[in-house]
Protein backbone atom coordinates (compact mmCIF):
# COMPACT_ATOMS: atom_id res chain seq x y z
CA UNK A 1 0.00 0.00 0.00
CA UNK A 2 1.42 3.36 -1.01
CA UNK A 3 1.83 6.18 1.50
CA UNK A 4 -0.85 8.22 -0.30
CA UNK A 5 -3.39 5.36 -0.10
CA UNK A 6 -2.55 4.83 3.57
CA UNK A 7 -3.19 8.51 4.31
CA UNK A 8 -6.50 8.40 2.41
CA UNK A 9 -7.61 5.40 4.47
CA UNK A 10 -6.61 7.09 7.72
CA UNK A 11 -8.50 10.25 6.77
CA UNK A 12 -11.55 8.13 5.87
CA UNK A 13 -11.47 6.33 9.23
CA UNK A 14 -11.09 9.66 11.03
CA UNK A 15 -14.06 11.12 9.16
CA UNK A 16 -16.22 8.12 10.06
CA UNK A 17 -15.20 8.39 13.72
CA UNK A 18 -16.05 12.09 13.77
CA UNK A 19 -19.46 11.39 12.20
CA UNK A 20 -20.23 8.74 14.83
CA UNK A 21 -19.16 11.06 17.62
CA UNK A 22 -21.30 13.89 16.23
CA UNK A 23 -24.35 11.68 15.95
CA UNK A 24 -23.99 10.29 19.47
CA UNK A 25 -26.00 7.28 20.56
CA UNK A 26 -28.72 6.04 18.22
CA UNK A 27 -32.21 7.33 19.15
CA UNK A 28 -34.37 5.09 21.29
CA UNK A 29 -37.11 3.44 19.28
CA UNK A 30 -40.51 4.71 20.37
CA UNK A 31 -43.05 2.03 21.25
CA UNK A 32 -46.59 2.63 20.03
CA UNK A 33 -49.35 2.95 22.61
CA UNK A 34 -53.06 3.61 22.32
CA UNK A 35 -54.08 6.12 25.00
CA UNK A 36 -57.26 5.30 26.86
CA UNK A 37 -57.07 7.93 29.62
CA UNK A 38 -54.80 10.98 29.89
CA UNK A 39 -55.45 13.52 32.62
CA UNK A 40 -54.34 17.13 32.59
CA UNK A 41 -50.89 17.87 33.97
CA UNK A 42 -48.45 20.68 34.63
CA UNK A 43 -45.12 20.71 32.74
CA UNK A 44 -42.71 17.89 33.57
CA UNK A 45 -39.99 19.02 35.99
CA UNK A 46 -36.46 17.76 36.57
CA UNK A 47 -35.57 16.89 40.17
CA UNK A 48 -31.89 16.33 39.35
CA UNK A 49 -31.21 15.06 42.89
CA UNK A 50 -31.81 11.36 43.47
CA UNK A 51 -34.20 10.86 46.37
CA UNK A 52 -36.58 13.78 45.81
CA UNK A 53 -39.05 11.90 43.59
CA UNK A 54 -41.52 11.65 46.51
CA UNK A 55 -41.89 15.44 46.64
CA UNK A 56 -42.14 15.91 42.88
CA UNK A 57 -44.54 13.00 42.47
CA UNK A 58 -46.87 14.06 45.28
CA UNK A 59 -47.01 17.68 44.14
CA UNK A 60 -47.60 16.55 40.54
CA UNK A 61 -50.53 14.45 41.75
CA UNK A 62 -52.02 17.42 43.59
CA UNK A 63 -51.49 19.65 40.56
CA UNK A 64 -53.36 17.23 38.29
CA UNK A 65 -56.18 17.00 40.83
CA UNK A 66 -56.56 20.79 40.79
CA UNK A 67 -56.40 20.96 37.00
CA UNK A 68 -59.12 18.32 36.68
CA UNK A 69 -61.26 20.46 39.02
CA UNK A 70 -60.79 23.49 36.78
CA UNK A 71 -58.16 25.13 38.97
CA UNK A 72 -54.52 25.77 38.03
CA UNK A 73 -51.63 25.45 40.45
CA UNK A 74 -47.94 24.73 39.92
CA UNK A 75 -46.19 24.01 43.21
CA UNK A 76 -42.58 24.36 44.36
CA UNK A 77 -40.76 21.10 45.19
CA UNK A 78 -37.72 23.12 46.30
CA UNK A 79 -39.76 24.82 49.01
CA UNK A 80 -40.90 21.49 50.48
CA UNK A 81 -37.32 20.18 50.26
CA UNK A 82 -36.15 23.19 52.27
CA UNK A 83 -38.83 22.63 54.92
CA UNK A 84 -37.90 18.96 55.10
CA UNK A 85 -34.21 19.67 55.58
CA UNK A 86 -35.01 22.04 58.45
CA UNK A 87 -37.19 19.31 60.01
CA UNK A 88 -34.35 16.82 59.62
CA UNK A 89 -31.90 19.16 61.32
CA UNK A 90 -34.26 19.59 64.28
CA UNK A 91 -34.75 15.82 64.56
CA UNK A 92 -30.98 15.23 64.63
CA UNK A 93 -30.42 18.05 67.12
CA UNK A 94 -33.10 16.77 69.52
CA UNK A 95 -31.79 13.19 69.19
CA UNK A 96 -28.17 14.25 69.83
CA UNK A 97 -26.98 13.00 66.46
CA UNK A 98 -28.91 9.73 66.48
CA UNK A 99 -31.11 10.69 63.48
CA UNK A 100 -29.73 10.84 59.94
CA UNK A 101 -30.28 13.96 57.83
CA UNK A 102 -31.62 12.84 54.47
CA UNK A 103 -33.73 13.94 51.53
CA UNK A 104 -35.56 10.62 51.36
CA UNK A 105 -39.22 10.64 52.27
CA UNK A 106 -42.66 9.48 51.15
CA UNK A 107 -45.78 10.97 49.64
CA UNK A 108 -47.30 10.98 53.13
CA UNK A 109 -44.29 13.00 54.32
CA UNK A 110 -45.01 15.60 51.64
CA UNK A 111 -48.66 15.80 52.70
CA UNK A 112 -47.60 16.30 56.32
CA UNK A 113 -45.29 19.15 55.32
CA UNK A 114 -48.11 20.83 53.41
CA UNK A 115 -50.48 20.40 56.33
CA UNK A 116 -48.06 21.73 58.97
CA UNK A 117 -46.01 24.34 57.13
CA UNK A 118 -47.54 25.07 53.73
CA UNK A 119 -46.35 25.34 50.15
CA UNK A 120 -45.75 28.08 47.59
CA UNK A 121 -45.93 28.47 43.81
CA UNK A 122 -43.28 26.92 41.60
CA UNK A 123 -42.23 30.19 39.95
CA UNK A 124 -41.71 31.91 43.30
CA UNK A 125 -39.12 29.45 44.62
CA UNK A 126 -36.67 27.47 42.53
CA UNK A 127 -33.10 26.39 43.19
CA UNK A 128 -30.17 25.92 40.86
CA UNK A 129 -30.07 22.49 39.27
CA UNK A 130 -26.34 22.47 40.00
CA UNK A 131 -27.00 22.46 43.77
CA UNK A 132 -24.93 19.75 45.43
CA UNK A 133 -27.47 18.13 47.75
CA UNK A 134 -24.98 15.66 49.21
CA UNK A 135 -22.60 18.46 50.18
CA UNK A 136 -25.47 20.47 51.66
CA UNK A 137 -26.54 17.51 53.80
CA UNK A 138 -22.97 17.02 55.05
CA UNK A 139 -22.78 20.71 55.98
CA UNK A 140 -26.10 20.57 57.83
CA UNK A 141 -25.01 17.42 59.66
CA UNK A 142 -21.76 19.01 60.78
CA UNK A 143 -23.47 22.21 61.94
CA UNK A 144 -26.02 20.22 63.92
CA UNK A 145 -23.46 17.96 65.58
CA UNK A 146 -21.24 20.88 66.58
CA UNK A 147 -24.25 22.69 68.06
CA UNK A 148 -25.52 19.89 70.32
CA UNK A 149 -22.00 18.84 71.27
CA UNK A 150 -21.33 22.36 72.58
CA UNK A 151 -24.79 22.66 74.16
CA UNK A 152 -25.88 25.30 71.66
CA UNK A 153 -29.42 26.61 71.70
CA UNK A 154 -31.88 25.38 69.09
CA UNK A 155 -32.90 28.94 68.17
CA UNK A 156 -29.30 29.82 67.33
CA UNK A 157 -28.83 26.65 65.25
CA UNK A 158 -32.13 27.27 63.43
CA UNK A 159 -30.97 30.76 62.43
CA UNK A 160 -27.59 29.46 61.28
CA UNK A 161 -29.25 26.72 59.21
CA UNK A 162 -31.67 29.24 57.74
CA UNK A 163 -28.75 31.43 56.66
CA UNK A 164 -27.01 28.46 55.04
CA UNK A 165 -30.16 27.43 53.17
CA UNK A 166 -30.62 31.03 52.02
CA UNK A 167 -27.12 31.00 50.54
CA UNK A 168 -27.33 27.54 48.98
CA UNK A 169 -30.99 27.46 47.91
CA UNK A 170 -32.01 31.17 47.96
CA UNK A 171 -34.26 32.86 50.55
CA UNK A 172 -37.85 31.58 50.71
CA UNK A 173 -40.74 34.02 50.16
CA UNK A 174 -42.96 34.68 53.17
CA UNK A 175 -46.16 35.10 51.16
CA UNK A 176 -47.91 33.70 48.10
CA UNK A 177 -49.63 36.09 45.70
CA UNK A 178 -52.36 34.46 43.63
CA UNK A 179 -55.27 36.02 41.71
CA UNK A 180 -54.70 39.36 43.37
CA UNK A 181 -54.75 37.92 46.91
CA UNK A 182 -52.01 37.42 49.50
CA UNK A 183 -51.67 34.12 51.35
CA UNK A 184 -49.25 32.66 53.82
CA UNK A 185 -47.72 29.37 52.60
CA UNK A 186 -49.95 27.52 55.06
CA UNK A 187 -53.13 29.25 53.88
CA UNK A 188 -52.17 28.54 50.27
CA UNK A 189 -51.55 24.85 51.03
CA UNK A 190 -54.93 24.51 52.73
CA UNK A 191 -56.59 25.89 49.62
CA UNK A 192 -55.08 23.24 47.33
CA UNK A 193 -54.86 20.08 49.43
CA UNK A 194 -55.42 18.53 52.84
CA UNK A 195 -53.69 15.45 54.22
CA UNK A 196 -56.99 13.62 54.64
CA UNK A 197 -57.85 14.12 50.96
CA UNK A 198 -55.85 10.97 50.11
CA UNK A 199 -56.14 7.32 51.13
CA UNK A 200 -52.82 5.42 51.59
CA UNK A 201 -52.88 1.82 50.32
CA UNK A 202 -50.38 -1.04 50.17
CA UNK A 203 -50.40 -4.81 49.61
CA UNK A 204 -48.14 -7.24 51.49
CA UNK A 205 -48.63 -10.57 53.21
CA UNK A 206 -46.40 -10.02 56.25
CA UNK A 207 -49.35 -8.10 57.75
CA UNK A 208 -53.03 -9.10 57.62
CA UNK A 209 -55.23 -7.74 54.86
CA UNK A 210 -57.95 -5.35 55.91
CA UNK A 211 -55.93 -3.55 58.56
CA UNK A 212 -53.42 -0.68 58.46
CA UNK A 213 -49.72 -1.00 59.32
CA UNK A 214 -46.57 1.13 59.28
CA UNK A 215 -44.99 0.30 55.94
CA UNK A 216 -41.33 -0.73 56.26
CA UNK A 217 -39.82 1.28 53.42
CA UNK A 218 -36.93 3.77 53.38
CA UNK A 219 -38.22 7.28 53.94
CA UNK A 220 -41.15 6.30 56.15
CA UNK A 221 -39.45 7.82 59.17
CA UNK A 222 -42.77 9.01 60.61
CA UNK A 223 -44.07 5.42 60.60
CA UNK A 224 -47.11 6.35 58.50
CA UNK A 225 -49.83 3.70 58.33
CA UNK A 226 -51.15 2.26 55.05
CA UNK A 227 -54.30 0.19 54.57
CA UNK A 228 -53.34 -3.33 53.51
CA UNK A 229 -55.35 -4.85 50.64
CA UNK A 230 -54.81 -7.75 48.17
CA UNK A 231 -52.82 -6.84 45.08
CA UNK A 232 -55.82 -7.38 42.77
CA UNK A 233 -57.74 -4.83 44.82
CA UNK A 234 -54.85 -2.39 44.76
CA UNK A 235 -54.38 -2.51 40.98
CA UNK A 236 -58.12 -2.30 40.27
CA UNK A 237 -58.39 0.69 42.62
CA UNK A 238 -55.57 2.45 40.78
CA UNK A 239 -57.22 1.80 37.40
CA UNK A 240 -60.66 2.84 38.63
CA UNK A 241 -59.26 6.06 40.11
CA UNK A 242 -57.67 7.06 36.82
CA UNK A 243 -60.77 6.22 34.78
CA UNK A 244 -62.77 8.39 37.19
CA UNK A 245 -60.54 11.37 36.31
CA UNK A 246 -58.20 11.40 39.32
CA UNK A 247 -54.41 11.04 39.58
CA UNK A 248 -52.63 8.40 41.67
CA UNK A 249 -49.41 8.92 43.62
CA UNK A 250 -47.15 5.87 43.27
CA UNK A 251 -44.12 4.64 45.22
CA UNK A 252 -42.15 1.56 44.35
CA UNK A 253 -38.95 -0.03 43.13
CA UNK A 254 -37.37 1.42 39.98
CA UNK A 255 -35.54 -1.78 39.01
CA UNK A 256 -32.42 -1.49 36.86
CA UNK A 257 -33.00 -3.16 33.51
CA UNK A 258 -36.78 -3.01 33.88
CA UNK A 259 -37.53 0.62 34.74
CA UNK A 260 -35.94 2.74 32.02
CA UNK A 261 -36.57 6.47 31.95
CA UNK A 262 -34.40 6.67 28.83
CA UNK A 263 -36.79 4.38 26.95
CA UNK A 264 -39.86 5.65 28.79
CA UNK A 265 -40.88 2.10 29.67
CA UNK A 266 -41.19 0.11 32.90
CA UNK A 267 -41.98 -3.55 32.32
CA UNK A 268 -40.89 -6.98 33.42
CA UNK A 269 -38.76 -8.64 30.78
CA UNK A 270 -39.88 -12.13 29.74
CA UNK A 271 -42.92 -12.06 32.00
CA UNK A 272 -44.21 -15.51 31.06
CA UNK A 273 -46.10 -16.18 34.29
CA UNK A 274 -48.61 -14.06 36.20
CA UNK A 275 -47.33 -11.87 39.03
CA UNK A 276 -48.82 -13.38 42.16
CA UNK A 277 -49.07 -11.99 45.67
CA UNK A 278 -46.29 -14.36 46.72
CA UNK A 279 -43.95 -13.20 43.93
CA UNK A 280 -44.37 -9.53 44.79
CA UNK A 281 -43.79 -10.31 48.47
CA UNK A 282 -40.50 -11.99 47.59
CA UNK A 283 -39.52 -9.01 45.40
CA UNK A 284 -40.27 -6.62 48.27
CA UNK A 285 -38.14 -8.62 50.68
CA UNK A 286 -35.22 -8.49 48.21
CA UNK A 287 -35.64 -4.73 47.75
CA UNK A 288 -32.47 -2.65 47.76
CA UNK A 289 -32.74 0.76 49.39
CA UNK A 290 -31.36 2.88 46.56
CA UNK A 291 -34.14 1.96 44.09
CA UNK A 292 -37.07 3.67 45.85
CA UNK A 293 -38.89 6.07 43.52
CA UNK A 294 -42.06 8.18 43.57
CA UNK A 295 -44.12 9.56 40.70
CA UNK A 296 -47.62 10.54 39.59
CA UNK A 297 -49.86 8.27 37.50
CA UNK A 298 -51.96 10.33 35.11
CA UNK A 299 -53.35 7.93 32.52
CA UNK A 300 -53.91 4.50 30.99
CA UNK A 301 -52.80 2.97 27.69
CA UNK A 302 -52.48 -0.33 25.82
CA UNK A 303 -49.69 -1.49 23.52
CA UNK A 304 -49.94 -3.32 20.21
CA UNK A 305 -50.19 -6.70 21.97
CA UNK A 306 -53.10 -5.54 24.12
CA UNK A 307 -51.07 -5.25 27.34
CA UNK A 308 -52.23 -2.53 29.71
CA UNK A 309 -50.00 0.28 31.02
CA UNK A 310 -50.20 3.11 33.51
CA UNK A 311 -49.03 6.44 32.08
CA UNK A 312 -46.71 8.03 34.66
CA UNK A 313 -45.31 11.51 35.00
CA UNK A 314 -41.68 11.19 36.12
CA UNK A 315 -39.44 13.99 37.43
CA UNK A 316 -36.27 13.52 35.38
CA UNK A 317 -36.88 16.07 32.65
CA UNK A 318 -38.27 15.54 29.17
CA UNK A 319 -35.37 13.79 27.42
CA UNK A 320 -37.03 10.50 26.58
CA UNK A 321 -39.32 9.39 23.74
CA UNK A 322 -42.47 10.49 25.59
CA UNK A 323 -41.34 13.93 26.80
CA UNK A 324 -40.83 12.84 30.40
CA UNK A 325 -43.65 10.31 30.67
CA UNK A 326 -43.03 6.64 31.49
CA UNK A 327 -45.36 3.79 30.49
CA UNK A 328 -45.51 1.26 33.33
CA UNK A 329 -46.99 -2.15 32.57
CA UNK A 330 -49.66 -3.54 34.89
CA UNK A 331 -47.37 -6.52 35.56
CA UNK A 332 -44.56 -4.20 36.63
CA UNK A 333 -46.96 -2.33 38.93
CA UNK A 334 -48.18 -5.63 40.41
CA UNK A 335 -44.62 -6.71 41.17
CA UNK A 336 -42.93 -3.50 42.31
CA UNK A 337 -45.55 -1.16 43.79
CA UNK A 338 -44.89 -0.45 47.47
CA UNK A 339 -47.74 1.97 48.10
CA UNK A 340 -50.13 4.40 46.46
CA UNK A 341 -52.12 7.42 47.54
CA UNK A 342 -55.52 7.75 45.90
CA UNK A 343 -58.07 10.54 46.39
CA UNK A 344 -60.86 9.61 48.78
CA UNK A 345 -64.49 9.38 47.74
CA UNK A 346 -63.71 8.38 44.14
Amino acid sequence: MTFANLMKRLFLLLAVALMVAACGEPPVQKKHFKTEVLLKMTPVKNAKAEGLGWIYGMLATIETERLMLGDSVNLSPAYLARLYLMDQVERRYQAHGAQEITIQGTGMTALHLLERKGVIAFDSYRVSQSLNWSLLIRQLTMMTDVSWAHRGKWEELRNEVGDLLDRKMSPAPRFVFMYGCEYTPLQFAQSVCKKDDFLPLTSFTHHPFGSPFALETPGNYAQEYYQNVPIDTLISTMEHTLRAGHAVYWEGNAVDGEYSFKEGIARIEEASEPVTQEKRQAAFERFRREKLHGLSMIGLAVDGEGQKYFICKDSRGIKNPYRGLVYMSFDYARMHTFSVLVPKNV
